[in-house]
């Protein structure tokens, strides 16, 4: 009995002893996370200048090192706002670390980084102020520092990639993996960087932080310089060259310039940045960034626009984007014409003009502006010297050929010649004129189509607006062979001549006719150099079935007062078409030659029922006036009136008739008829009121 209960005695007290251990233990241990937990806490604190909270803190002892892990630590702000939210922290340290008050504490490993950026401002509109000093001091307090992930929360949550601080006595290396640029400025590209750079320890009292950076991106590097303080944040760069197509996406990206950035984009063929400068400035207590800037040298070897066909080569200038506008000066070549073009795109467009181009020649004294506009047409005003000044609209067009109105084009006699361009220098386009002056002359509205074929730009059609037949305006095409070489052409058919002559503006007194007209013009000249004296080719006509009356002051008086009326009186022929109304025929053909102001009628034949004309001659273009011979017959279906003309009428005519019925069987008569009845005529003077004389006389 007195064993066992000596041996009970002895297990109490052992549970005892070890129940005071144990007690020991965890108060030891107690003390000692709470001690880490306020000393983390405190260090924390003083070094950010934020509250400093740890959850959930537990600590590991090894031989000479000690484990301290947390599930969190978080710093509040003055608001009590989580500026920052530190997950699964694990550090490691010394008892020499812990115990030397110049020790640092070894290496921290950070899972997560959640940085939120204040929404909260004072009430002077300011975010409250951080000794930024104070927290990368904090830095040095860890001998490593690696975070695996780092989140900062804004408007939207950005993700930075892996971040290593390595710390010695007197200064910081660290490492920035990803950097998204949307946190410098609004960037929808995604673009991230990685950022080395190297913090000094011995200043950090001053406030102000000096800290070489060198950027790397995928298409080039930075080095760089970051000046920072409690209240404003500096940077300033140098970039040695990149590729000017990839350099966009690094700009800053606002939503309505996108289609435009991206448009200029399409535009490089190829070309570099070289020398580039970068300066950002921003207040940390508003926000507000205060100093934007990028200027480059810049060469384009091409820049291609409308589908390709405008092309400027080898442009050389300088490139500066600041909160206000993006900037280009320089020079390039444009249809191998040297050009000044400087290019003006405003942050807050006044008037709709998102960009501004100013150019001019820098030999010719050709110069102008062009304005993008808010709707996506380009409007632009030119000049060359006094007097030769016009206005083209670019109207956006999903077409393949784009399309340019001219408008109040004016062109001064004499200075057609001083355009120097060539017929490869034109690209595709549709042109819409109205309101074009050269010299005196006003040229009528048209709209034209060329289209470039090597060396030859073609016409595909031309249309005279103004011009119609049957609500269709008249259409020429052509060419432009070379430098002093145009053709121009036209097939022109339709059912009603008058209504073509009307088009025209040629009002005649005309009914009817189907037309069928082939104009084949050339001029050794430029388009744009056109004149009467410089035209030559050939007219092909063919008109069927109509009437020229004899109220027809020019082509129909011609025709219908040759004294066919007289001549069918005298002959005694029954003829249907010579009425009143005037002139009708069955056909008219002909062939007319064009040189030296001139149209010299080759042949123009005109046939009726009763009537058969042939007209030879020419018509002077410059005077307006006729030189023309006219030969009428005709058309004698039965020889009696004529005998009886011959005979001088009666009896003896019928006489001489069957006569030549019974022994000649009518070939006498007719062959008289053949060399007499075929009068000729003269037409001469003036277009509104010819002269027209008989030359023939009757037997």
């Amino acid at each position: 009995m007195k064993k066992v209960f000596h041996v009970s005695k002895k297990v109490t007290k052992f549970s005892i002893y070890l129940g005071l251990i144990i007690f020991v233990l965890v108060l030891i241990l107690d003390l000692n996370i709470k001690y880490f937990k306020n000393l983390i806490e405190e260090k924390l604190s003083v070094s950010t200048g934020l509250e400093t909270r740890v959850e959930n803190l537990s600590i590991g002892y090894d031989f000479d090192s000690i484990n301290i892990q947390a599930m969190k630590i978080t710093l509040l702000d003055e608001s009590r706002f989580p500026s920052a939210e530190i997950s699964n922290i694990n550090l490691e340290l010394t008892y020499e670390n812990l115990f030397k008050e110049s020790a640092k504490f070894g290496t921290l490993a950070i899972d997560t980084l959640k940085i939120n950026l204040p929404k909260k401002i004072n009430s002077d509109g300011k975010k409250p102020k951080k000794d930024l000093s104070k927290f990368l001091s904090s830095l040095g307090l860890f001998q490593k520092i690696s975070i695996e992930q780092t989140l900062i929360s804004s408007k939207k949550e950005h993700e930075i990639g892996e971040i290593n601080f390595v710390s010695s006595s007197d200064e910081i290396d660290f490492y920035v993996n990803k950097y998204p640029l949307d946190l410098i400025y609004e960037n929808s590209h995604n673009v991230s960087f990685d950022v080395k750079g190297k913090l000094s320890l011995k200043n950090m009292g001053t406030n102000e932080v000096v800290i070489p950076l060198y950027i790397t991106t995928e298409d080039f590097k930075i080095d760089g310089e970051l000046q920072t303080n409690s209240s404003r944040l500096k940077f300033s760069g140098d970039i040695d060259q990149v590729d000017a197509k990839k350099s966009l996406k690094y700009f800053p990206q606002d939503p309505s310039k996108a289609t435009l950035i991206e448009n200029f984009g399409n535009a490089i063929m190829s070309g570099y940045l070289k020398d580039s400068k970068i300066l950002f400035e921003k207040n940390l207590l508003t926000d507000e960034v205060i100093n934007n800037k990028f200027d480059s040298e810049v060469f384009f070897k091409g820049l291609s626009f409308a589908n390709k066909q405008v092309l400027v080569e080898n442009y050389n200038g300088g490139i500066t984007l600041n909160p206000e506008k993006l900037q280009l000066k320089g020079k390039g070549s444009l249809f191998e014409k040297d050009f000044f073009i400087n290019v003006d795109i405003p942050d807050n467009p006044l008037d709709g003009k998102m960009v501004m181009v100013n150019f001019s020649d820098i030999n010719s004294g050709f110069q102008g502006a062009a304005n993008y506009l808010e709707n996506e047409n380009w409007e632009m005003n030119f000049s060359v010297g006094k007097g030769f000044f016009g206005n083209l609209t670019i109207p956006k067009s999903d077409e393949l050929v784009p399309v340019v109105i001219i408008e109040n084009l004016v062109v001064p006699d004499g200075k057609s010649s001083s355009i120097d361009i060539n017929p490869e220098d034109i690209p595709a386009v549709t042109v819409i004129a109205k309101k074009i002056k050269v010299g005196e002359n006003e040229l009528p509205k048209f709209e034209l189509q060329l289209m470039p074929s090597g060396k030859i730009l073609r016409v595909s059609y031309l249309k005279l607006s103004d011009y119609k037949v049957d609500n269709n305006p008249i259409r020429f095409n052509g060419a432009w062979l070379d430098k002093n070489k145009t053709i121009i052409n036209a097939n022109l058919k339709g059912e009603n001549l008058k209504g073509l002559l009307t088009a025209m503006g040629i009002d005649k007194k005309i009914q009817g006719g189907k037309y069928d007209f082939d104009i084949r013009l050339y001029c050794n000249c430029a388009p744009w150099e056109v004149k009467l004296d410089s035209i030559s080719g050939e007219i092909l006509g063919n008109v069927e079935e109509g009437i020229f009356t004899d109220q027809d002051p020019s082509i129909g008086r011609i025709f219908s007062l040759l004294n066919i009326d007289s001549i069918s009186r005298r002959l005694r022929l029954n003829v249907d078409d010579l009425v009143s109304k005037g002139f009708a025929y069955d056909t008219i053909k002909g062939r007319a030659v064009v040189n030296d102001k001139k149209i010299n009628i080759d042949f123009l034949n005109v046939d009726s029922t009763s009537n058969h004309i042939k007209v030879k001659g020419h018509s002077n273009l410059e005077s307006r006036s006729y030189e023309l011979e006219a030969y009428v017959r005709p058309e004698i279906a039965d020889s009696v009136p004529v005998a009886t003309y011959l005979a001088g009428g009666g009896l003896a005519g019928l006489g001489v008739w069957l006569a030549d019925k019974t022994i000649f069987d009518g070939d006498l008569i007719n062959k008289l008829i053949d060399k007499v009845v075929e009068i000729k005529y003269s037409i001469t003077g003036p277009w509104a009121n010819p002269e027209i004389k008989a030359e023939t006389k009757f037997l």
